[in-house]
């Protein structure tokens, strides 16, 4: 119980503090209280933990995962609850204080795997299937 007050405390947004656009809501799953977010076209990548809000600063939650292309990815947010205003085309904001951007060069910089080869391996060069270069 402890927990959930401190939590509610850390998405409270005061008055003064500055937000900007940040995407809008493209997916709400009401029974998992989970949202999808579209971030704007062209917006620097937020790491997990950034504050978002609705324009009148109503907490909306945090992000919990980054996901999809870096010139416009996606954020998914958890809730216990999503709230009303939370519905697919509402725009979102971020509080600037409470978020930090990720590295596009460290992402650049790493080499992504699926792991989805027996025991969670990536999958050797013979496996590998490119559908183009079969046909």
């Amino acid at each position: 119980e402890h927990g959930e007050e401190e939590e509610e405390e850390a998405l409270q947004i005061d008055p003064e503090e500055p937000i900007e656009p940040f995407g809008e809501i493209s997916t709400v799953l009401k029974a998992e209280g989970t949202l999808l977010v579209t971030g704007a076209a062209g917006g620097r990548p937020v790491e997990d933990g950034g504050v978002l809000c609705f324009a009148d600063r109503a907490p909306l939650g945090k992000v919990s995962e980054v996901f999809g292309p870096v010139g416009r990815p996606f954020y998914l947010v958890r809730l216990r609850t999503p709230p009303p205003e939370a519905i697919p085309g509402a725009r979102v904001y971020i509080a600037t204080a409470k978020r930090n951007f990720l590295s596009v060069e460290s992402l650049q910089r790493h080499k992504g795997c699926d792991a989805s080869n027996f025991y969670d391996e990536e999958a050797s060069a013979e496996e590998f299937s490119d559908d183009e270069a079969e046909a």
